[in-house]
């Protein structure tokens, strides 16, 4: 089959497929919000409902072969023969040909950002040996990423008759995401709204993500459509120390799509801050009360500084208490003597060890006996 019929072929499935539409008038089907270090929820709506992803399947392709990678399996500069399947792939590509070769590290570029199905395939291949091998490499990855809702049958998300099409959820796409993004190279591409591929011989490699250059601090990550999954997104951005996830799915419109990510993004650097709490090496206000000790007290200081992520209005509320089961003299500067505990509402947020920040020598017997 020659391009032409297969970009017919592709065009005529995308049509007869079903038009998703935003639940409650919402300009997407299901969202979530995270932050992308820890990966705690700032924001979820229908996050758990499992839909399909289009492109934004690539992101567990790379994923799968940055860690081939990262194991010593394959490397950035590992050379790619292209396979007679992978130049069969139809909607977004770079025109790949049977028998040419092309670099892990370009076909990663023209997965990312330009979304291409026929360089998502041959990295499949190449990593897996064959596409299906390497679907089942994906679907192992997403169990051990606790990906509980999610689907793989192929290595770049296009819509086949002769399968069904990939399934996720939002919440599993964040995990995935932030996993993603501990790989220099993909944040790297990610965050580029155009490339040079084939030495030039193709015209540029360009970005799916709008959201880049537009959005201030976005930096990735991938998109996804066909008309059965609508306009998908998982996007990025960093602004100071505070990296945030989007991930929307569902929407009718990729404007709607875009403009939706950056309400979220836009809503989490608004209302969330970093904290700290306690500092290392601070000495606590309340000292701690000790047993038999030539004093009834000893100061204490954190061991190390917690780094919490708060809504503005929850800062006021933190209590932090040192917690110990009376610890008994003689005492060591820098000496484990109980935990100190950053509390919001009652329920804990972090604990961290409070070290004695002074000598405390035991008490005599007769000032014990004495009760000094």
């Amino acid at each position: 089959m020659n391009r032409i019929a297969r970009a017919i072929v592709f065009a005529l499935a995308l049509l007869h497929s079903p038009l998703v539409s935003g639940a409650d008038g919402k300009p997407y089907v299901s969202a979530i919000l995270v932050e992308s270090t820890t990966g705690r929820v700032l924001f979820e709506d229908n996050a758990h409902e499992s839909r399909a992803v289009a492109s934004m399947t690539k992101m567990m392709t790379l994923l799968v072969v940055m860690e081939a990678v990262e194991s010593g399996t394959t490397s950035l500069d590992s050379v790619v023969e292209i396979s007679k399947k992978a130049e069969d792939e139809g909607g977004s590509q770079v025109y790949l040909a049977r028998g040419g070769v092309f670099t892990v590290r370009q076909l990663v570029a023209a997965s990312l950002i330009h979304s291409a199905n026929d360089a998502a395939m041959a990295l499949a291949e190449h990593v897996g040996g064959s596409e299906e091998a390497f679907v089942a490499q994906m679907n192992r990855r997403r169990v051990a990423l606790g990906m509980t809702e999610t689907r793989f049958t192929s290595p770049n998300g296009l819509p086949s008759q002769r399968r069904p099409d990939d399934m996720m959820s939002a919440d599993d796409a964040a995990k995935l995401a932030v996993r993603l993004l501990e790989f220099p190279i993909i944040r790297e591409y990610a965050a580029r709204t155009e490339m040079d591929f084939r030495n030039g011989t193709f015209e540029k490699l360009l970005t799916t993500n709008k959201l880049l250059g537009s959005f201030p601090g976005a930096n990735g990550l991938k998109t996804g459509y066909h008309r059965g999954a609508g306009f998908c997104i998982t996007a990025s951005a960093k602004r100071g120390d505070m990296e945030l996830i989007a991930v929307i799915m569902g929407s009718e419109a990729r404007d709607a799509s875009f403009d939706s990510a950056a309400a979220l993004l836009r809503r989490g650097f608004d209302n969330w801050r970093w904290a700290q709490p306690v500092r290392k090496g601070h000495r606590m206000r309340d000292p701690l009360m000790i047993r038999n000790g030539e004093v009834s007290t000893v100061p204490v200081v954190a061991a190390s500084t917690p780094k919490l992520l708060l809504e503005k209005n929850e800062a006021r509320r933190l209590a932090t208490t040192v917690v110990s089961d009376l610890a008994e003299a003689p005492i060591r500067k820098g000496e484990r003597v109980g935990m100190i505990v950053v509390a919001l509402d009652g329920k804990t947020l972090a604990s961290v060890p409070a070290l004695a920040d002074t000598d405390v020598a035991a008490s005599t017997w007769w000032e014990r006996l004495l009760g000094f």
